[in-house]
């Protein structure tokens, strides 16, 4: 396939002594011979003196049989010549002269080779679309049969042209009936090879639609009738999914349908009020389907996409003050014969082009002022002036405007349409309808998908019915389609539902598995295995030595290894690997071991779920608790029970219950890790817009053959933080569609795109900051001297965690109040962005304490190796004094602060002014934080 696709070059005239006597396409069949070194000019001369011979007796023969009687080619040669000659019609055709060499050789092995006689007929009206056609050699004609009335001829194809397309691209039956004019030979592309085509190259998609749209205006042999046809399929994208907004038995949904009945009714011009996701496309279509101009157009007009060959015939430049208001009129109401002084062929304007039928203009907002003064003379009148025309044009067009904020309409145009405006109330407001609606959509989500008779779980219902859908109807059609698609049998349970914001991906966003080794690396069957293997050999010897190994701390390596070394890089590997570490962790890799006995389990509700933050968080305070109190830096033994008390949690967890309910919800470290990950610079997500309407399997949370799905339960398509990823690799390798995205991100882009905070920020970023303060206070003479008063040291550090926490605690209740409250999730009124805003002062400071021992203790690493073997290390000096691992600690503060008021203006600039308080206020929450860190290092 390669080396065809390498061959197709445009090839010089030099090859011939006399090209004037070469006939196409005979010359091009003999360039390709002559390149490939199948045969000499002397040969290919010969045949072309005798084909003219016998053309001028009456015969018509082909030059490539010739050259085969001669002996001058053999059989391998001419059809290599004849792939080729196919090859490079199809590149330089309407459809698909933008595509690689490559792709366009694959797209020719993937398509049939036709011949046609003359007068035969290649597809009939009214037929479905199963093939795009190139036409290699020969002519195409094409017909429409009226209801009432004879055949019109309306095109002509000849060679190299492309026809059928439009059927595909619109999805529509057959408009016109292709039959070859003479003898014909045709390429078939297969419907599945053309739409995948269009999937994977959709600049190719855009560049066909532009060359049809100028070739069509350039005067090609087409009819009126075609082109009046084709526009209207283009633009018109009828939905087949019921009208939600209309279900219900409610008052309100009884209202709105006596609303709509009455508009339909009347025939006038209407405004659909409605915010995203309220489906005003819908509702607008069923407005139409049940008017008495149900029988006419529907078309629909978006003022943000003019179409390439509006903007074609206006003199002035893009960017100029004029520019989108002309495209926007001449889009509406069309072209006379000449346009500012340019001469063009005339184009009716949509207005005209759904005459006697239904024109819906989407977010009419965003029309010029001057078009909505336009539009409203047109709906006043029935009359319109077209662009540069002189004379009023006429139509019968019932239009209808979509808006998400009626305030942005000129007041004459509201005003004229405020009586018949209908306004649909959003999803959250319609909750006594939620359930019905659910219904309508399961039974026709069910249908489309092959799974009737679906049910949903009451956990389910009340985990959507507890959600406030910001997304409306639209937000709720998507999550019932997923969780059909998602499970096997006919029961929706609340697992199966996901529910939330919208992945957030930025735009400067760049797409790490575009790379090649990047990609090969997550897609290797031994990822995570072999590194899993690695660490849990490092477990293992640091838990043995111990318990069973010296237990001098200037005699034991496992206590280096641990407090050093492991801790201070897996703080690091947040910012740079998000929570990566979670995929190598030795106790998810024992708790996996056991995840593989063939036992039963039991499931963890979801409504559980915030109930295992709590009891991590609890489990954090006591891992720093336990360090302090039984002084682990100093006990080999103490450090290994810990582990080993983690890792028998874990299993226990493995043993009863089902998935990585401990990694997602219960794991200390885990969710420590969880919440400086949302700092990091990487993302895993997904393309949204593929994952929530084209794909039907979700098998990057499902799975499919040996690969699992998604380890956390999550699904990149609904991953909107990197709380709940842990990079496993998983969605990457199950994903046929690379729809999935690892992505190099601003470090903290996650947190000044979130409005608000969840319960794991509410929990762990001021415990996190608390037990930084009790770290601190540890290296103070204050323990010892409170110990003195209470008696018992382990009862002295609890209290001063305690303390501190509360502190802690206090400080972001203070930065919430200052910055602006808002509603989450975890309760009314509590909650605020000020804990993202915590955040990366909080993380700075920790990687800060954890620079003394990773620059000043791992450096006795081989000192105490050899004292562990009895063997004399010679000592190698990389350790930073205290006074400059002192100043790095600043500096790095500093550079946390600096982040933390960044993240601060981005979002208080999204709070209403009323909640925000000034930005000496603002900032004196952090100022204190840093301050506070400072002093304690």
């Amino acid at each position: 396939m390669q080396g065809v696709a390498d061959m197709i070059e445009p090839y010089s005239v030099k090859h011939f002594q006399s090209p004037t006597q070469v006939r196409e396409p005979a010359r091009k069949l003999c360039e390709y011979l002559l390149a490939a070194g199948a045969c000499n000019e002397t040969a290919v001369m010969y045949a072309l003196d005798r084909q003219e011979n016998l053309r001028s007796k009456g015969y018509d023969p082909l030059i490539g049989m010739l050259l085969l009687d001669a002996g001058a080619i053999t059989k391998k040669d001419l059809t290599q010549a004849l792939k080729l000659q196919d090859i490079d019609r199809l590149a330089n055709s309407a459809i698909f002269y933008s595509l690689p060499k490559s792709v366009i050789a694959e797209i020719h092995f993937k398509s049939d080779r036709l011949v046609y006689q003359a007068n035969e007929t290649i597809f009939r009206q009214k037929e479905g679309s199963d093939y795009v056609y190139v036409i290699l050699l020969g002519t195409v004609s094409l017909s429409h049969k009226p209801e009432k009335g004879k055949e019109v001829d309306l095109a002509v194809h000849r060679a190299g042209e492309v026809f059928g397309e439009m059927s595909l691209l619109t999805e529509s039956p057959r408009f016109v009936t292709a039959r070859a004019m003479e003898k014909t030979s045709i390429l078939a592309v297969p419907r599945d090879v053309f739409l995948t085509l269009y999937t994977q190259h959709p600049e190719a998609s855009q560049a066909a639609i532009r060359k049809w749209f100028n070739s069509m205006l350039e005067g090609r042999e087409q009819s009126q009738i075609y082109q009046d046809h084709q526009y209207r399929e283009l633009m018109t994208k009828m939905e087949t999914r019921p009208c939600i907004p209309l279900v219900g038995s409610s008052k309100r949904a009884q209202k709105l349908r006596s609303q709509i009945d009455s508009v339909c009714r009347t025939g006038n011009s209407i405004l659909l009020v409605g915010e995203p996701g309220s489906m005003k496309s819908r509702v607008a279509q069923h407005i139409y389907s049940h008017s008495n101009d149900s029988l006419g157009s529907y078309i629909i007009f978006d003022p943000d996409t003019i179409p390439h060959f509006v903007s074609k015939g206006l003199q002035h430049e893009e960017g100029t003050v004029y520019y989108r208001e002309l495209q926007q009129i001449g889009a509406l109401f069309g072209y006379d014969i000449e346009t500012y002084g340019r001469s063009f062929v005339p184009w009716q304007g949509f207005l005209k082009l759904a005459h006697k039928g239904t024109l819906v203009i989407k977010e009419g907002s965003k029309l010029e002022p001057k078009v909505q003064r336009m539009l409203l003379e047109y709906i006043a009148s029935g009359m319109f002036y077209p662009l540069g025309a002189e004379r009023p044009a006429q139509a019968s067009t019932r239009v209808i405007i979509n808006v998400t904020d009626d305030l942005n309409l000129e007041n004459t145009l509201y005003e004229y349409l405020a009586a018949d405006q209908v306004r649909l109330e959003p999803l959250h407001g319609r909750k006594r309808d939620l359930k019905e609606i659910i219904g309508v959509l399961l039974e026709e989500i069910g249908r489309e998908k092959r799974k009737p008779s679906m049910k949903l779980g009451p956990e389910a219902l009340n985990k959507m019915m507890a959600y406030n859908w910001p997304g409306n109807f639209r937000e709720l059609e998507e999550v019932v389609a997923r969780s059909i698609s998602l499970i096997k049998g006919s029961f929706i349970s609340a697992g199966d539902v996901f529910i939330g914001k919208v992945p957030i991906t930025g735009k400067n966003a760049f797409n790490l598995l575009s790379v090649k080794f990047i990609r090969n690396f997550f897609q290797s069957p031994f990822y995570p295995t072999v590194p899993q293997i690695v660490v849990a050999v490092m477990f293992v010897i640091v838990v043995i030595l111990g318990i069973w190994g010296n237990p001098s701390p200037d005699s034991n390596i496992s206590l280096l290894l641990v407090w050093a070394n492991w801790e201070p890089l897996l703080i690091l590997s947040c910012l740079l690997l998000a929570r990566i570490w979670c995929s190598f962790c030795p106790i998810g890799f024992f708790s996996n071991l056991v995840r593989k006995l063939k036992i039963k389990r039991w499931k963890i509700s979801p409504k559980y779920q915030n109930v295992g933050f709590y009891i991590s968080a609890l489990g954090l305070a006591i891992i720093f608790w336990s360090q302090a109190a039984l002084d682990m830096w100093e006990r080999p033994t103490e450090t290994a029970w810990l582990l080993l008390a983690m890792l028998g949690s874990a299993v226990l967890f493995a043993v009863f219950f089902e998935g990585r309910a401990w990694c997602r919800s219960f794991c200390p470290l885990g969710q420590m890790v969880a919440t400086f990950a949302r700092t990091s610079i990487v993302e895993v997500r997904a393309n949204y817009n593929y994952c929530s309407h084209e794909c039907t399997t979700f098998d990057c949370f499902t799975g499919r053959d040996d690969v699992p799905g998604c380890s956390m339960s999550k699904g990149p398509f609904a991953m909107d933080t990197n709380q709940d990823c842990v990079l496993c690799g998983n969605c990457m390798k199950a994903c046929k569609n690379e729809a999935v995205r690892f992505n190099l991100r601003p470090p903290g882009w996650e947190l000044w795109n979130t409005r608000s905070a969840d319960i794991a920020m509410i929990l762990f970023v001021p415990l996190l900051w608390g037990t930084q303060i009790f770290r601190g206070l540890n290296l103070t003479s204050m323990p010892q001297r409170l110990d003195a008063y209470i008696g018992s040291m382990e009862l002295t550090y609890g209290l001063l965690l305690l303390a501190a926490v509360l502190f802690a605690y206090h400080v972001a209740v203070a930065g919430v109040a200052f910055t602006g409250m808002v509603d989450t999730d975890a309760g009314k009124g509590f909650g605020s962005t000020f804990f993202m805003v915590m955040l990366p002062l909080v993380y700075a400071n920790e990687i800060a304490i954890r620079l003394m021992p990773l620059l000043n203790h791992a450096a006795d690493f081989f000192v105490i190796l050899g004292n562990q073997v009895g063997y004399s290390f010679p000592h190698i000096a990389f350790r930073l004094d205290m006074q400059s691992i002192h100043i790095l600690q600043i500096a790095i503060l500093i550079i946390g602060l600096i982040f933390s008021f960044f993240v601060a203006n981005r979002l208080t600039a999204a709070l209403p002014p009323e909640k925000v308080a000034p930005p000496f206020f603002r900032y004196l929450p952090l100022v204190v934080i840093a301050v506070v860190s400072v002093l304690l290092f």
